[in-house]
């Protein structure tokens, strides 16, 4: 959710972006910052570069600048796109709401989707 729109680079070849300075801070236990590269593979239903695609697709429709400020962002109260960062926080809030609305709200947090989709990718 803190990643800069300037930190985020298609790769060449189109198949793939490249993240400038992707800081891990609970998976290197401290903070550090690598470069880190995302490329395509075969099932687009989790393939990260699809996802990324649709993104900017939707966000080129509505007319979101995304040259600076945060890659990732959230609306406001008034619905209007916040220059603030997409935030675990809103990620939760918004599951439950859906999770809520939908009568399937179980405890379920973003990690728990999280770990599904590992799971899912570990068992093919």
């Amino acid at each position: 959710g803190r990643l800069l729109a300037n930190q985020v680079f298609r790769l060449k070849d189109r198949e793939g972006f490249f993240l400038l300075k992707l800081t891990f801070t609970k998976t290197t236990r401290g903070s550090a910052t690598s470069p880190f590269i995302l490329e395509t593979f075969e099932d687009l239903g989790v393939c990260p570069v699809a996802w990324i695609e649709y993104y900017l697709s939707v966000c080129n429709l509505l007319n979101i600048v995304l040259n600076r400020g945060y890659f990732f962002r959230t609306t406001d109260r008034g619905r209007v796109v916040s220059k603030k960062p997409f935030l675990g926080s809103a990620v939760n809030n918004r599951l439950r709401k859906h999770l809520t609305g939908a009568k399937l709200d179980c405890g379920e947090t973003s990690h728990s989707s999280r770990l599904g989709l590992s799971n899912r990718l570990f068992a093919r």
